[in-house]
């Protein structure tokens, strides 16, 4: 399967923060609490890749199938080349376990490598096993393997 990339202005506002929504359906759902207020920062992102397409737009980029969005990608240049924050990597759900967020991950690190990052920064937990792979490295910051920092009040 080709996952093919776009800039995220060649979508609509609210697609973001809809994908999200979608891919974190189960926990709004069963843990709204702790899920929910989320949704008001996945709806301010959405607003500012749209309103700033030079800057934070510029570091998004829409993942499609054919002619269908499925996810997108995100990232954060302004460390770099010390390192290069990973940011969202999101596949809705109809489209998992094909192998998509992978191949978004690696247009993730081909864009921070183009501005010199060689460390990624991932704060989600999920990517810290790959330590190192193809020459990256995966740093956790201040997260730690296997801890979400939002369920620590």
């Amino acid at each position: 399967m080709v996952l093919n990339y776009q800039a995220p202005q060649e979508g609509h506002r609210g697609l973001i923060a809809e994908m999200l929504r979608q891919s974190y359906v189960e926990l709004l759902t069963t843990e709204p609490a702790r899920w929910l207020p989320e949704v008001a920062e996945w709806e301010q992102f959405d607003q500012e890749v749209v309103d700033h397409p030079h800057t934070v737009g510029a570091c998004v980029f829409l993942s499609s199938v054919e002619a269908c969005v499925v996810g997108f990608g995100s990232y954060d240049p302004r460390r770099a080349p010390e390192f290069g924050p990973r940011g969202h990597s999101c596949i809705i759900p109809e489209y998992h376990g094909r192998g998509l967020g992978k191949l978004q991950i690696r247009e993730i690190l081909r864009r921070l490598s183009a501005r010199g990052s060689h460390t990624a920064l991932c704060p989600r937990s999920a990517a810290l096993g790959t330590s190192p792979r193809n020459g990256w490295t995966w740093r956790a910051g201040s997260v730690k393997q296997g801890r979400d920092p939002r369920r620590e009040s």
